[in-house]
């Protein structure tokens, strides 16, 4: 690429998109906390993953010609995600409630919940966070069907925010399970990456239109409220505000991922470290921040920030662990673990 837009590779990683990614992992962990920036957070830090996978899955596309609408990967990489983390949860769950001495948990229903349901509402244990791996899958598979369908962005946008307002206006006690409800509301932000990804490569040429595009983000998010948003719950209520306001969030953080690219920044490497261990952070981060909480409220210490921080470094041996096993693995195996998000 030209050196007005610096979304460069580094070996198949794209900086600015894991820019975005760090940024918006930190912001889960903090918004699962009662912080003062919870309904900021909440209005684009989903959206922003979405977003991210859009873009590469549009730079997949570039690389490697038209893909197939249901990809076996897809379907094994984030159902094995789900599948693992989901058992650990409701291990966790279980064990935590009969320690505490609570009342049993209805098996039948969890296992409904886990296997059908897929969503925040029926996964009654620590797996909660985990809604976003059906949603994700389907959100891709939505915008697979698009891409087959036409290359025209206009046609592909119209695609989206029609299957979005299908998932907005669906009601909410239709028993239709899966994670789908959440994959036709995600399908809007991932085919806005794909196109924001397609425009990059149009207009690259274009270094004063970013810049002004920049300024006018940030002005209407400095000026206009952060609107209301649950997608785990399917609460959109203000949807085209929703859109919009998020992914001036989003693209503010790109530019700001691409400045930090043309710096040089030594941040780099702990940008790509966040990044790359985004799913096991999304994950882990319920158990590190309700240990976190019960251990400071013990000693009265239950500060918000106090509270992220403990968490947060709570995280940090875990995640250790975790490339230790999967370097160890990526050697017999030939391949390192990729990730989801």
């Amino acid at each position: 690429m030209k050196q007005c837009w610096r979304i460069t590779l580094q070996g198949e990683r794209i900086l600015s998109i894991d820019f975005v990614k760090a940024v918006a992992i930190i912001a889960v962990v903090l918004g699962h906390i009662a912080s003062p920036f919870g309904h900021f957070i909440f209005s684009w830090h989903m959206p922003a993953f979405f977003f991210a996978s859009g873009f590469l899955l549009w730079k997949r596309c570039l690389k490697d010609g038209p893909l197939p609408i249901f990809t076996k990967h897809d379907f094994l990489h984030l159902g094995r995600y789900y599948l693992i983390f989901g058992v650990l949860a409701i291990t966790a769950e279980y064990i935590k409630v009969r320690a505490l001495g609570r009342p049993p948990m209805d098996m039948a229903e969890t296992a409904i919940g886990f296997i059908y349901f897929m969503d925040m509402s029926h996964l009654h244990h620590y797996g909660f966070i985990l809604w976003f791996l059906p949603a994700l899958f389907w959100a891709k598979l939505f915008m697979r069907i698009l891409m087959r369908w036409t290359r025209k962005s206009a046609y592909m946008l119209a695609g989206a925010i029609l299957l979005f307002l299908a998932g907005v206006q669906m009601p909410l006690d239709m028993p239709i399970g899966l994670g789908i409800h959440a994959g036709l509301l995600a399908v809007l932000w991932c085919v806005s990456g794909g196109l924001f990804c397609k425009a990059l490569d149009q207009y690259q040429g274009l270094p004063y239109v970013r810049t002004i595009i920049f300024l006018g983000c940030l002005t209407a998010a400095v000026v206009f409220p952060a609107p209301q948003l649950d997608l785990a719950s399917y609460q959109v209520p203000f949807p085209l505000y929703n859109v919009v306001y998020s992914l001036m969030i989003i693209y503010l953080l790109v530019f700001l991922g691409d400045a930090l690219e043309r710096k040089g920044t030594t941040l780099r490497g702990l940008v790509g470290f966040i990044s790359r261990n985004s799913i096991y952070i999304m994950v882990f981060h319920v158990y590190t921040n309700n240990a976190a909480g019960i251990l400071l409220k013990h000693y009265y210490y239950e500060v918000w920030w106090i509270t992220f921080t403990f968490s947060c470094v709570l995280l940090i041996p875990i995640l250790l662990m975790i490339r230790f096993l999967e370097s160890k693995w990526g050697k017999r195996a030939g391949n390192a673990a990729e990730q989801c998000i």
